[in-house]
Parts: C-alpha cells; structure tokens; sequence
C-alpha cells in the first residue's frame, strides 16, 4: 500500500503540480450579464465614473466658493440667484461655474429672489466629486482571475 502522505522537495513538488494542470480555456468578450459564475480573464472596470459629476451633498445653495468669503450672521453676504448660484437639494449636480454648496440653514431668502450667506464655505465644501466612489479608468472594480458575483458585477455596471 503506498504511503499516504509523501513529502517532496519544492522543485519536485512545483513540477508534478504543473505537469498536473491543465490547459486554460481561451478568454471570450461575453455580455456582463452572461458573466455571472465565470473567472475574470483580466482585470475589469467601471464603463463611467460614479458620481458622473459633482453632486451635492446637502440641500442649499450652489455657489462660487469665493463668493462667501467673509460671510457670517452678523454680516451675511447678498447675492443675486442667476449663472453662479442656484438652489439645490441633495444629490443635485452642480450647476457649471459653481464649486461649493452653502446648507440651506446657512442662508436667508430675501424677497428680491436674492439670498444672504450667513456662512464662508470653502471650495468644494458640500460636493461629492466626480468619480468619488468610482473613477472609470481605474480596474480596482475587479481584479484578474476573480469569480465574477453579483458583488463584483454592480461596480462594473454604468449608473442609471
């Protein structure tokens, strides 16, 4: 009867292995959706960034970072609702030209449509930046040789 556990020398040992392996199936482009219980032949990633742009992150007004510097409630800053500032709710993209969201408890509506900052933000203050959470040319989503699960499939999807 042979012995039931042998040990061998690591150079003999990695050549059984190998010689004992068998050839690898060809890598194949497949739909995402048909990937689902298969191997990941290369390392995947997001078709889009995630955010696709900057986001709010809280309910106010969408500004100009510069423009409220200085602002506090004993001397609030005016400025008129028009291209550099606009209101927004959570998870609104920004408006172009704007760089910072003041909360909307930070600030006073007048009744000539323009509002008083009662609070300096600091640019990029409030916003989720693009690609926060995923930037699309990165292939971290899901490395080579990975099972491919509905937790490794989510990332790879484009939002929406």
């Amino acid at each position: 009867m042979p012995e039931f556990f042998n040990v061998l020398p690591p150079e003999q040992a990695l050549r059984e292995l190998l010689e004992r392996l068998t050839a690898r199936t060809p890598a194949e482009a497949v739909p995402t959706a048909e990937a689902l219980g298969r191997v990941t032949a290369e390392a995947v990633g997001a078709p889009e960034d995630l955010p696709a742009f900057p986001r709010s992150t809280v309910d106010g007004f969408s500004l100009r970072a510069a423009d409220t510097f200085g602002a506090s409630e004993t001397a609030p800053v005016r400025l008129p609702v028009g291209p550099h500032s606009a209101r927004v709710d959570t998870g609104d993209p920004l408006p172009a030209g704007t760089n910072a969201v003041v909360m909307i408890e930070h600030l006073h509506r007048r009744s000539d449509g323009a509002v008083e900052i009662m609070a300096a933000v600091a640019p990029w203050q409030h916003v989720r930046p693009l690609g926060e959470d995923i930037v699309a040319t990165a292939k971290w989503c899901c490395r080579k040789a990975i099972f491919w699960a509905p937790w490794t499939w989510a990332p790879a999807q484009p939002p929406g």
